[in-house]
């Protein structure tokens, strides 16, 4: 039986750990992370799907089924451990694709708290002295370089084996308060990382421009026979059919543009974008 366990970044001490069990047995292990006084970060992406409340689940069980129940278990354990100091709680970043993913995971934990019967002192503790923030994750992943890994292995003098391959537009929005900031100095750093009382302006904005645009042009571009995204951009009719739908008709009707800013042009020439079918048939499946 594979463990499933959220693939999460444990930041302490400035230093990021990527701990991903590949199995049960090592649930033990993963509990003991809890008890690491330094441990504050917890960063998820369980897919559209891992978000999810399964009655089934017991706190018995080792592990739980689904994320929540295993987070749950998780910060039960730290609250046996801290649950008497302040300041030892967990910030929790949900990057799952969902709506408002920071709240809709903390409801599932209270659900598994409640349903568990942990007791009020853990529910309160939940609230309290832990941070579920909502996110927008927007960049394009598309893995492993397998084709240019040893170049860039002799290139970094190291070999590194969660190598990825992004586009270069990248932007990380999260919903919390801006004392975040001190405590993850990403902005600081120069990471593309915004920290705001409110993601879901931005979420708008990727969705009405950067994913509107796309879908707006991609039925009448596969049927003049194109493939891809970038080539669509180098056609000078469809390109400035993308342009007019932006300008026209979606940024008047969008409310929030004041406080933001556009897509940079590249956004749409980035080389690892979906091909057309692929994005019809994503916007065909949100949309139903």
């Amino acid at each position: 039986m594979l463990f499933h366990f959220f693939l999460s970044f444990f930041l302490y001490n400035k230093h990021w750990f990527i701990f991903a069990p590949p199995s049960v047995s090592d649930f033990e292990a993963l509990l003991a992370c809890a008890d690491n006084e330094a441990l504050r970060f917890v960063v998820s992406n369980t897919t559209e799907a891992g978000i999810v409340y399964d009655a089934s689940c017991q706190f018995t069980d080792a592990p739980a089924s689904s994320y929540p129940g295993k987070l749950t278990q998780v910060l039960y354990r730290r609250f046996q451990k801290f649950g008497k100091e302040s300041g030892k709680g967990l910030i929790i970043l949900s990057c799952e694709l969902i709506e408002d993913n920071g709240k809709a995971l903390r409801k599932c934990v209270l659900n598994y708290a409640k349903q568990w019967k942990l007791g009020e002192e853990f529910i309160n503790w939940i609230e309290a002295e832990n941070l579920f923030c909502s996110t927008l994750v927007d960049r394009i992943v598309t893995g492993y370089p397998s084709a240019e890994a040893e170049t860039l292995t002799a290139e970094n003098g190291y070999e590194d084996a969660i190598l990825t391959t992004g586009e270069i537009f990248g932007f990380w929005v999260i919903e919390g308060p801006k004392s975040l900031e001190k405590e993850f100095p990403a902005k600081a750093a120069g990471l593309p990382v915004l920290v705001t009382d409110n993601h879901k302006p931005y979420k708008q904005r990727k969705v009405r421009i950067l994913n509107g645009a796309h879908t707006s042009f991609v039925l009448g571009a596969y049927l003049a026979g194109q493939d891809i995204v970038r080539n669509c951009m180098e056609d000078e009719v469809i390109c400035s059919f993308m342009n007019q739908t932006i300008y026209d008709e979606i940024i008047p009707f969008f409310e929030h543009l004041s406080q933001l800013t556009l897509f940079p042009n590249f956004c749409f020439y980035s080389p690892y974008h979906n091909g057309l079918t692929l994005i019809t048939s994503d916007a065909t499946f949100h949309h139903l």
